[in-house]
């Protein structure tokens, strides 16, 4: 009777083990660059978007005395259709908020959100003059678990080019 040995491999089989391991790492590395390459596109293009509402939307139907104060209902209605003018379809703009320095969110197309908040850092960095943008996976603003992706854009509101940032935009 002879004790087995543990086949040994040939080198023709090294060559394929290795081989395989160098494919799979080299999909691995390459899926994720791609990744992250179509994230930052989506959240230009998100970017992009958000100033196109805010500049062409948002900004012209809106004065400094109006953001002092809480928007009438005229106001609130103008927003509302220009914003659903604006709408790519397909649900590309699910919210738009419009939050003001004094720590006021005072426009939402969720009427109940309007009022006193607490900014979240997003919302102090565009106040602070930089556009955020992020991917929200898992949880909404509220910590509610949200069933879909979406992208998020916090964006300084000018009145007028190269004005003072008089809001930001969600």
């Amino acid at each position: 009777m002879t004790v087995g040995m543990a086949p040994r491999l040939s080198l023709l089989g090294k060559f394929v083990v290795l081989s395989l391991l160098a494919t799979v790492l080299l999909a691995v590395a390459i899926g994720s660059v791609l990744h992250e390459r179509i994230e930052r596109r989506a959240l230009d293009n998100a970017e992009r978007l958000t100033r196109v509402i805010g500049d062409l939307t948002i900004a012209p139907r809106l004065t400094e005395t109006q953001l002092e104060g809480d928007l009438r209902a005229p106001v609130l209605a103008a927003l509302d259709a220009a914003v659903a003018r604006v709408s790519t379809g397909d649900g590309a703009v699910r919210h738009v908020n419009l939050f003001t320095p004094d720590g006021r969110k005072i426009y939402s197309d969720d009427r109940a959100q309007i009022g006193p908040v607490v900014f979240s850092d997003n919302v102090r960095e565009a106040f602070a003059g930089r556009t955020r943008s992020e991917i929200e996976r898992s949880h909404d603003d509220f910590g509610d678990r949200a069933d879909e992706t979406t992208l998020e854009v916090y964006m300084p509101l000018r009145l007028t080019e190269n004005g003072p940032i008089a809001a930001v935009l969600e």
